[in-house]
């Protein structure tokens, strides 16, 4: 029987969420809310989901507006 076997990391806030297109966040220079600018390129995540797949991975997110965002990274086991 072969098994799809992986590892996960997910990172998760308790912050306000991502108010739209929380897909969008994997996009190089996407920001979600300009307002809130830290002066950043809006590149951290971009770089991010392209190491993962380097790696055989995948990355998605998950948003609730005012509770929390997570991201999780999974990755195949090499056996």
């Amino acid at each position: 029987m072969i098994r799809d076997v992986h590892s996960e990391i997910a990172v998760s806030d308790n912050g306000s969420g991502i108010h739209q297109r929380f897909a969008r966040v994997f996009d190089r220079f996407y920001r979600a809310d300009p307002s809130r600018s830290s002066g950043g390129a809006g590149l951290g995540l971009a770089l991010v989901k392209s190491i993962v797949e380097l790696h055989g991975g995948s990355a998605r997110i998950q948003s609730e507006v005012s509770r929390a965002t997570t991201v999780t990274l999974s990755f195949p086991n090499k056996l």
